[in-house]
């Protein structure tokens, strides 16, 4: 793939940076939140496809995930400049701190990606209309896979915000003075 479309490195700064901060000193990886982030979007984008659900009022989940997005750019820049002041501190830091903050930006860099997906899939399913019959078979299997993907995104967006909220914790803790080392 093209090197600036290539979210290779993106991914893999995702699933690499997911670690047990807390456990252990040698932060091992953290294999069941690995699992969660995977399976979990997908067991829900599987129940919305053979539940056959649809996405009802797409707009107003477009309007959620447009606030969704400007959240996660305005939160990006403040993680960012806090990484860097926490970097270029005079008194050494635990690296714990750090590295947390690396995974919550890699967290949050992705997620900026899946809101994008889960966005245009919605404007796709807002323009089918409400009438699914009128749009026929090819209109009605776009609908359905709009759900599942616009299930999966919002699944995988929410898990992410929880994971993101435990690492800015683990970093804010280990960041202050208890976190200094002597």
């Amino acid at each position: 793939m093209v090197g600036r479309f290539d979210l290779g490195p993106l991914l893999r700064a995702v699933i690499n940076g997911v670690r047990k901060r807390r456990d252990s000193g040698d932060e091992p990886p953290d294999v069941r939140t690995r699992v969660v982030l995977i399976v979990v979007p997908a067991v829900v984008g599987a129940a919305v496809g053979i539940t056959n659900t649809d996405v009802a009022a797409a707009d107003q989940f477009i309007a959620a995930v447009a606030l969704f997005l400007a959240a996660l750019l305005a939160v990006f820049g403040q993680i960012a400049a806090w990484r860097d002041r926490l970097a270029a501190r005079r008194r050494r830091t635990d690296g714990v701190a750090l590295r947390a903050l690396d995974e919550t930006i890699a967290h949050i860099l992705f997620s900026i990606i899946i809101t994008l997906v889960t966005a245009v899939v919605l404007v796709v399913r807002a323009n089918l209309g409400d009438d699914l019959q009128q749009v026929g078979v090819t209109g009605q299997v776009t609908a359905r896979c709009c759900a599942v993907v616009a299930a999966a995104g919002f699944a995988y967006l929410v898990l992410t915000i929880w994971i993101v909220t435990n690492l800015l914790w683990d970093a804010y803790e280990r960041s202050g003075p208890s976190g200094d080392i002597e």
